[in-house]
């Protein structure tokens, strides 16, 4: 996915052009939580893509690059979640630290607002150059905007850009929404993303750049009984360290974003260091130290809590750092952040929003490096999430428009609905909804449209179907009866047979 980005931004660079204006829009809705056929979250691997197309970006006068976000600040279902879209980084030049901090930091939560993201993206560039937009998304457009007409007006009044969509996994409604709208590519797996982005590059990356680690041990350059290798946070691409003196090693890698991987004869486990930085416009020097340094002890309750739900980390003998804590599953990288809390204190406790998926997890305490990147200074005790007994139960006829009861059986996880919805529809589409934290049995209206519908019990998090069931609405008759003639102004009666919906 990088070189399709890559390809996509050095593809359109003209030397016709004095100036070209990238702005990346990313998805950062709820749906993101779920994961790729490679068991990848969407969203990690849109934030390793993106931080590693900004390392990568060349070292250009006339190439300015920004950066909006959409659905990253308000739950789908929040007042304002379809207004929820902010640039949070200027198209002016390429402030790389700015990018890959906003890129880092980004949670996904909200809803999908894209065509209203598109039109305040028109508005974000600069008369003169070259307009380019690039949405990167896990899935249609959820808050009835008209994607078309947006692109139709912009362009009559007078901003001409060209639009390129990279799709996460997107379903056949959401790839139908995308026809004829610029260039389209959708990418289902890491390793596809691989292999799409190598056929895609148009201008080969052929620059190594110098990178020097400087490695200490007791505050002493590092002699011998380890090793060190950087690996890209997109591709499986390693580069290996070579001892050029004591403390000092070097090797030549692309631009991009990296991982080191340390194997130490005096750690039972490889020192993993992620989010570093290598690029045209920098030192690439990184400092790294081998000693034992305190680590922060993590305990989580409850000790198998529901898949989706909130657990408690209480944290102590911490390193007094820029930290953030975390709730990931096991097997997950040291790089992978989902939901977290900062934290600056030694001691204290968080709230976290765990994976809806069952899984083995562990929390862990990450320390922020000088040189940008982060490490892993603390572990709890790995604990299993359950997945949770979920049931409906509804009439299986309801009168066309009435008010009807469902009773549910859930989690009651954060921002969980029961929504009535078309069979056949996206995951989380919904035509009426009702919070399960209003308790069940939780009020519907029915579709005053006669025909069959289906009743979803649906996650907060990632808008996974947890349960279903169908229903049918049967047809309503009402009559009137009132006076042919009455005296203009003056009160009448009017005999009526109804169902006295709400």
């Amino acid at each position: 996915m990088r070189k399709i980005l890559f390809s996509i931004i050095i593809g359109v660079l003209s030397l016709a052009f004095a100036q070209t204006q990238v702005e990346l829009i990313l998805d950062a809705s709820g749906s993101m939580w779920n994961k790729l056929s490679d068991r990848t979250y969407r969203i990690v691997a849109a934030k390793n893509v993106l931080a590693d197309f900004v390392n990568s970006l060349p070292v250009d006068p006339n190439l300015n690059v920004g950066l909006r976000i959409y659905g990253s600040q308000k739950s789908a279902l929040d007042d304002g979640a379809c207004q929820d879209s902010k640039l949070f980084v200027d198209i002016s030049g390429i402030d790389r630290p700015d990018l890959l901090k906003t890129i880092k930091d980004t949670k996904a939560k909200g809803a999908t607002p894209i065509a209203y993201s598109l039109e305040l993206a028109g508005q974000d560039f600069k008369p003169d150059g070259k307009k380019l937009i690039i949405l990167v998304t896990d899935g249609e457009e959820s808050c009835n905007g008209d994607i078309r007409a947006v692109i139709d007006k912009l362009k009559a009044q007078g901003i001409e850009f060209e639009l390129k969509i990279i799709g996460l996994d997107l379903d056949d409604r959401a790839k139908k929404s995308f026809e004829g709208l610029g260039s389209f590519v959708n990418t289902t797996d890491a390793k596809q993303l691989a292999d799409a982005l190598g056929k895609a590059v148009e201008i080969e990356k052929t620059a190594y750049y110098p990178v020097t680690a400087y490695v200490t041990r007791s505050g002493e350059p590092a002699i011998d009984g380890f090793t060190l290798s950087f690996v890209n946070s997109v591709s499986p691409q390693s580069f290996s360290f070579k001892k050029v003196e004591a403390g000092k090693l070097s090797t030549k890698m692309p631009a991009g974003s990296y991982s080191a991987r340390i194997e130490d004869a005096f750690e039972k486990n490889t020192l993993s260091i992620s989010g570093l930085s290598v690029s045209a416009d920098s030192k690439n020097e990184f400092y790294f130290e081998l000693v034992s340094e305190q680590k922060a002890k993590l305990e989580v309750s409850p000790a198998s809590p529901i898949a989706g739900s909130v657990v408690t980390v209480n944290y102590s003998e911490a390193p007094k750092a820029q930290a953030r804590i975390t709730v990931v599953p096991l097997e997950m990288p040291d790089d992978i952040y989902l939901d977290y809390e900062w934290v600056d204190n030694n001691q204290g406790s968080v709230e976290l929003t765990i994976p809806i998926d069952a899984a083995e997890l562990e929390a862990r305490f990450l320390i922020t490096l000088p040189d940008g990147g982060t490490r892993v200074m603390g572990r709890s005790a790995a604990f299993t999430s359950v997945a949770a007994l979920v049931t409906l139960d509804a009439p299986a006829e309801v009168a066309a428009g009435s008010d009807f009861e469902v009773n549910w059986v859930g989690p009651n996880n954060g921002n969980d609905t029961i929504v009535i919805a078309n069979p056949g529809s996206a995951d989380s589409g919904y035509l009426t909804y009702a919070y399960t934290s209003n308790g069940s049995p939780a009020t519907l209206t029915a579709p005053i449209e006669t025909g069959e519908y289906e009743i979803r019990y649906l996650s907060g998090q990632g808008n996974k179907i947890l349960a279903r069931q169908t229903f049918t609405t049967t047809k309503i008759s009402a009559t009137l009866d009132a006076p042919s003639e009455v005296a203009a102004g003056s009160d009448f009666e009017v005999n009526w047979v109804g169902p006295n919906n709400g």
